[in-house]
């Protein structure tokens, strides 16, 4: 089952990526990049961070939107 990138908003991205599965209406936010004050000390980058759920269709449509301004 394919995972869908959802764009994050500064000053989030690049530091969390946030990955959704439609079927299931999971989403995974992920480490992208370390940043000293940006992303949590104790996690690589590709450590899980959090996971969402449900997200449905409509808030990744919402959070796209947002991030698009």
């Amino acid at each position: 089952m394919p995972l869908h990138e959802i764009p994050e908003p500064s000053p989030n991205g690049p530091y969390f990526r946030t990955f959704w599965q439609p079927d299931s209406q999971v989403a995974l936010s992920v480490i992208g990049t370390y940043g000293e004050y940006s992303a949590p000390e104790n996690l690589r980058v590709g450590d899980v961070y959090s996971v969402q759920a449900p997200m449905t269709a409509e808030e990744v449509e919402w959070r796209k939107v947002r991030v698009a301004g």
